[in-house]
């Protein structure tokens, strides 16, 4: 156990959602250059493999 109690939690994330909203604001306008997309393509959507060139 962390012994803060049952408060500390709350306050930790209601100044987590305070801290979020100062750098949206700060942030909200900004586009990072070359920030790019990590490539994330879910299994499900790719072809299905097949077995190919069996039996040459």
């Amino acid at each position: 156990m962390s012994g803060r109690g049952k408060q500390g939690g709350k306050a930790r994330a209601k100044a987590k959602s305070r801290s979020s909203r100062a750098l949206n604001k700060l942030l909200g306008k900004v586009t990072i250059a070359q920030g790019g997309v990590l490539p994330n393509i879910q299994a499900v959507l790719l072809p299905k493999k097949t077995e190919s060139h069996k039996g040459k």
